[in-house]
């Protein structure tokens, strides 16, 4: 098992996000190179970036982050958040990450992949596991069938009470997505 520390980038600092909502960010520190040496310095010799900004944007605004932490060495690295286009994997390889991750820029142009694995190689981006849609649903249904079924539960009576909860919950964390 190979682990991926982490590192949120937003405005060029180390942050995380409260499920997912801009508004409820905590910054972890102002240096992502000293979070990145300190990953290193651990063990580590892989690491997990997410541009927050690029994946809000569509910008690579963290372009001098990532170019910084690939020249310090040590780490194998991998650069997601605001992937949509291949020359949006041209940028991030450029600024020299070993390996680009794209979620939902795939599920919106699911020719992405097959694009990017033509030019640079399908070892030169990894696509999310929520790439495919319909099996990520399936899966959740599967595990709600079964639950409703060890508990007793009316899964259609529950789905319907909660529906409009979560759907006004989560409206503001999923602004980007029209669909929703």
């Amino acid at each position: 098992m190979q682990l991926f520390p982490a590192i949120d980038l937003r405005g060029g600092q180390v942050v995380r996000l409260t499920q997912g909502d801009y508004d409820r960010m905590t910054v972890y520190g102002a240096d992502p190179a000293a979070q990145a040496a300190a990953f290193r310095q651990a063990g580590a010799s892989c690491l997990h970036l997410v541009d927050l900004d690029g994946a809000k944007d569509g910008t690579l605004a963290n372009r001098d982050v990532i170019e910084a932490l690939a020249r310090q060495g040590g780490l194998y690295i991998e650069v997601g958040g605001g992937i949509r286009t291949v020359d949006d994997f041209d940028r991030v390889l450029k600024c020299g990450a070993d390996k680009v991750s794209v979620n939902s820029g795939a599920i919106a142009d699911p020719g992405i992949i097959p694009a990017a694995a033509r030019k640079y190689g399908d070892q030169s981006f990894k696509a999310g596991e929520a790439c495919n849609l319909a099996d990520e649903m399936a899966d959740v249904l599967w595990v709600l069938v079964c639950l409703a079924n060890q508990t007793g539960v009316d899964l259609t009576a529950a789905l319907e009470a909660n529906f409009a909860k979560k759907t006004a919950r989560d409206k503001m964390r999923h602004w980007n997505n029209p669909k929703l």
